[in-house]
């Protein structure tokens, strides 16, 4: 098995996700089953919701599906972020993760402290 993980992670403090996918990147490369290239990858993990200039990765992760429909999709979820920002001005990130989850991930992690 080989593991895609569908995120920019840096080095620098960056948030939750970052924070997740960088934790993961260490162990998948200490088991040896993370790879660089998505076209060896068995499964592949993606973020909830891509922020500009990542939006382009749905289209091509989508079409990668379409290709491969043996490749398993694992999507991160965050906590609602209308929720937890205390504003309704980012349900539409919100609708965008469920809509990714609906179309294309075949499992969710949910990741929350409540």
């Amino acid at each position: 098995m080989q593991i895609y993980l569908s995120y920019p992670v840096t080095d620098k403090p960056f948030g939750g996700a970052n924070q997740f996918f960088k934790s993961l990147a260490s162990e998948f490369a200490a088991r040896n089953i993370l790879t660089y290239d998505s076209i060896k990858a068995s499964v592949i993990l993606t973020n909830d919701f891509f922020s500009p200039p990542y939006l382009t990765a749905y289209d091509k992760l989508l079409s990668l599906k379409r290709q491969r429909s043996e490749i398993r999709f694992i999507q991160r979820m965050d906590g609602v972020r209308h929720v937890y920002r205390g504003n309704s001005e980012f349900m539409w990130q919100d609708e965008i993760a469920a809509m990714w989850a609906d179309i294309c991930s075949d499992g969710v992690v949910f990741q929350s402290s409540a």
